[in-house]
């Protein structure tokens, strides 16, 4: 689910007015803090580099948040042009949908992979 789902669930199960508000307020927010904040999780490095075939992110974040984010924490070199942001292939096409991780995948990402998507929305 988005945020802005989340919101409107919240909305509707208690009677309130949240979602312009917040979504604003939150975006905000966040556009100032996760490029200066983020951090990578340990081992991620390792990790990446040990694995033998193509990368790539698909994420429900917009794609310059998303570039600042891999860049400060120096991963970008990982996934080169693979990085994809659902918020960019139109409303409605969230994790844990399918479609940005199909974009990805037909686009140039990843060939010849059996992929299915775990809770998280990661692909394996």
């Amino acid at each position: 689910m988005s945020w802005k789902e989340i919101l409107l669930v919240l909305e509707c199960e208690n009677g309130l007015l949240l979602l312009d508000a917040l979504l604003d307020e939150t975006e905000t927010i966040l556009d100032e803090r996760l490029p200066r904040e983020v951090k990578a999780i340990p081992g991620v490095r390792g990790f990446l580099e040990q694995l033998p075939f193509p990368r790539c992110v698909c994420s429900n974040t917009k794609m310059p948040r998303l570039e600042a984010m891999l860049a400060k924490v120096r991963l970008k070199e990982f996934f080169g042009e693979n990085i994809f942001s659902a918020k960019d292939r139109g409303e409605g096409r969230s994790k844990l949908k399918p479609d940005i991780f199909l974009y990805g995948v037909r686009t140039r990402a990843v060939r010849n992979r059996t992929l299915r998507p775990n809770a998280t929305g990661t692909m394996l």
